[in-house]
């Protein structure tokens, strides 16, 4: 069964794959996007429970969205 949805931005690829390979055996679903408008576009698809946004990121950034 798993524990909830979540979201993660950021730009670094390597930051995507740590935190996907800590939280997926926890039992958390992940999606991973690599910008702010692909966060934007899939947050308001799937209805995460939780967002994980990168601060710096190119174009909207984690405290723009």
């Amino acid at each position: 069964m798993k524990q909830g949805r979540i979201l993660i931005a950021d730009d670094t690829a390597a930051s995507l794959d740590v935190l996907t390979r800590v939280l997926e055996p926890q039992g958390y679903e992940v999606l991973a996007v690599n910008n702010g408008k692909e966060a934007i576009t899939l947050a308001m698809k799937a209805k995460p429970d939780l967002l994980l946004l990168d601060i710096m990121m190119p174009g909207a950034d984690g405290l723009q969205l």
